[in-house]
């Protein structure tokens, strides 16, 4: 059903941005190849019989009701050590501290510690590379989303920690900088070193001169790049 203030925002409208029923039937045999295209979403609908549901896409699957299912596994042993349910709605990342920190109490008691962890890349991301290392766990996570782990043409230099371009410029680290929720060290290059060079136009397209985003986990990347790489993966 729609809830309360979308439904009266229904009614009052005039030219309502929402045309749909305030009840909706779901065809299980239907796909929604993109949700974007359908009204029905989180922040309009809810289940009245199950108000912590979440419409959530999954692959392959119809666009409807789900929960998100996370399990932890011995996999010298094929024991399940931990099992939890989440809201469908939210990435698999978002969890992968909190299953970590409860396997790790469960196992803690029967003294067994927990060293390594291996997961899908669909727990990537350098917030969680940076938790796991904090509590001292190897993890062997694919890599995705933000990292991008080469700069061509520049060149990093970690003893000045400065980007260095093909026309000898130099790009300096100018703090952190919040986008979408992600931290991101800037490198910029000062605008005397862009201005005269041969190639701003390409380099810098309608900025007065080059400036490079990079996130504020490469280093916990590098090392996660550098483990999945080793025999030990392997």
């Amino acid at each position: 059903e729609a809830k309360p203030l979308a439904k009266w925002t229904l009614e009052k409208n005039e030219q309502p941005l929402i045309e749909a029923s305030d009840r909706v039937s779901f065809d299980k045999t239907k796909q929604y190849i993109n949700p974007k295209k359908v009204t029905r979403n989180n922040r309009v609908y809810y289940s009245p019989n199950d108000p912590q549901a979440c419409l959530a896409t999954k692959p392959n699957k119809a666009f409807r009701l789900y929960y998100l299912a996370s399990m932890a596994v011995d996999c010298a042993h094929h024991v399940i050590t931990h099992i939890q349910a989440d809201s469908a709605d939210q990435k698999d990342s978002r969890h992968l501290v909190n299953i970590v920190d409860r396997t790790r109490t469960r196992l803690s008691s029967l003294n067994l510690p927990l060293r390594c962890v291996l997961a899908d890349a669909g727990f990537s991301s350098g917030e969680n590379y940076a938790a796991l290392e904090h509590r001292q766990i190897e993890a062997y996570i694919p890599l995705f989303g933000r990292y991008i782990p080469v700069r061509d043409p520049f060149t990093y230099e970690p003893d000045q920690d400065q980007y260095r371009c093909p026309q000898g410029a130099i790009l300096r680290n100018h703090g952190i900088k919040m986008a979408g929720g992600y931290g991101n060290y800037r490198y910029i290059a000062s605008f005397s070193a862009c201005q005269n060079c041969p190639i701003k136009e390409s380099c810098c397209g309608n900025r007065d001169r080059k400036s490079l985003s990079v996130t504020m986990y490469y280093r916990e990347y590098e090392r996660m790049e550098a483990r999945l790489t080793s025999e030990k993966r392997k």
